[in-house]
């Protein structure tokens, strides 16, 4: 703060770029030096946002520099920036804006979305969410190089944004062991039922391009170093997938997001827009994909079609039924390792912002070889055998069953 202050006295800005509270505190603060007595042009992004934090006193410092007793020359220029303008005449008043001209993106005033912007949305089970994740994302790796491909998972809460990021990052670990243990060189070719015709192109991915360290939690659980640290990591591809709450949604820059995708389908449209709005950025394609329930799908048409042109331009995406099958070899020992990890970080032995100890996790977890039959020992009855695997199939369907019980609560919000 004080060697800002000294840089103003000494060599007073053209351009000042700053916060609303650091504004405040260099104008009205303790040892204030800012001088905007010759201020021409006031430019306030995310203005509708800002409305709402006049607790920073960023007001009080426009209405002060815009004063006739106080500025010289001609009166200061407001400009006010928003891709959700609110329309409300209180919070507009408190700007105290003379003559005002609005400009819209679209012809009719309504929120828009880029022309770059390919809008799909998805019907799948909440159990069976975390695995389309993974398709899409080895979709996304499919139709772009791997190394430039950025992807944006939203969720509702922090919680469920926690518990995601944790499952895809022990997944992506225990599909390429259970590979290299089985010797399996590619899954099987995706099936497809009747009405998922739609030519859409076989994502495979790789374990090496798709691995536990390109997936990435990134919400207020995080520490500002924490956060600022893992953005550069996302901007130099290092990490693939942020699992993100709406902390990121708006007033973060991150260039070249390939697509996003809403893991719950946004309550208001003004957050579908700020959400989706990370990607087709200065004139690139982008792609957004939103997870909707057979319930909410009525709310969300209606919600999309009180916007310029999100309704018309939206299509079904098609899931193959193989892409979202909870019968993978490595999907019931993630959910189990998924589960150590939680309560290893409710008591306190593992740290819910760093990185995971896979080795420690999925030990026992991976397939092993079965130990050869020692001499002399006669083989079981056929019937005996059938009626013991019977017997295990049962308690591997009921401890599956369990375990969903155990993180419905996260998957489906």
């Amino acid at each position: 703060m004080a060697q800002e202050q000294q840089l103003l006295k000494t060599s007073p800005p053209d351009i000042l770029v700053c916060t609303p509270g650091r504004l405040a505190e260099h104008f009205l603060g303790r040892g204030a030096c800012l001088d905007l007595s010759r201020l021409r042009w006031f430019v306030v992004d995310e203005a509708d946002r800002l409305l709402t934090q006049t607790y920073h006193r960023w007001l009080e410092v426009m209405d002060r520099a815009c004063c006739k007793e106080v500025h010289e020359g001609p009166r200061p220029q407001k400009l006010l920036f928003s891709a959700t303008m609110t329309w409300d005449p209180r919070k507009l008043a408190q700007l105290k804006l003379l003559r005002p001209l609005y400009f819209f993106s679209s012809r009719t005033g309504q929120y828009a979305t880029p022309a770059q912007l390919q809008q799909h949305y998805l019907r799948c089970p909440a159990n069976a969410k975390p695995l389309a994740v993974l398709y899409l994302l080895e979709y996304v790796l499919k139709k772009v190089e791997a190394e430039h491909a950025k992807v944006l998972v939203f969720c509702q809460s922090v919680n469920t944004a926690h518990r995601l990021a944790r499952l895809l990052q022990i997944a992506c670990a225990l599909r390429g062991k259970y590979r290299a243990k089985l010797g399996e060189e590619a899954e099987e070719e995706e099936e497809r039922t009747d009405d998922e015709l739609v030519q859409v192109p076989q994502a495979k991915g790789s374990p090496e391009a798709l691995g536990p360290g390109t997936v990435a939690e990134f919400s207020s659980s995080l520490t500002q170093k924490e956060r600022g640290k893992l953005l550069k990591q996302f901007s130099s591809g290092k990490v693939m997938c942020l699992i993100c709450s709406d902390v990121v949604a708006r007033g973060i820059d991150i260039p070249e997001v390939t697509a996003v995708v809403n893991y719950t389908a946004p309550a208001h449209l003004q957050t579908y827009i700020h959400r989706v709005g990370r990607t087709a950025r200065a004139g690139k394609v982008g792609h957004t994909f939103t997870f909707v329930t057979r319930g909410d799908m009525d709310r969300f048409e209606k919600m999309l079609r009180e916007s310029a042109d999100c309704w018309e331009r939206i299509s079904k995406f098609p899931i193959p039924k193989e892409a979202r099958s909870r019968k993978k070899a490595w999907w019931t020992p993630a959910l189990e390792a998924l589960q150590r990890c939680l309560d290893l970080e409710s008591k306190g032995h593992l740290s819910p912002v760093k990185p995971l100890a896979m080795d420690n996790l999925l030990t026992s977890a991976l397939p092993t070889a079965k130990p050869p039959k020692p001499r002399g020992v006669r083989a079981a009855p056929v019937e005996l055998v059938e009626e013991k695997e019977v017997k295990e199939k049962r308690v591997k369907e009921k401890e599956e069953k369990s375990m969903l019980d155990f993180l419905k609560d996260g998957w489906g919000t």
